[in-house]
């Protein structure tokens, strides 16, 4: 498999998938989800053990 010219990941793979700036949208996407779920999420995992 050739790396560098047949796979993307990260902000590569995104900005060509959704076009350029897709990528950040993501992350600020996933960085306010997890302000608001986050606790939650943390709460679930500590009462499971």
């Amino acid at each position: 498999m050739d790396l560098a010219n047949e796979v993307l990941i990260g902000k590569e793979f995104w900005d060509m998938v959704g076009g350029n700036g897709t990528y950040e949208e993501i992350l600020s996407i996933y960085q306010e989800v997890g302000k608001d779920k986050g606790p939650d999420m943390l709460d679930q995992l500590a009462l499971g053990y």
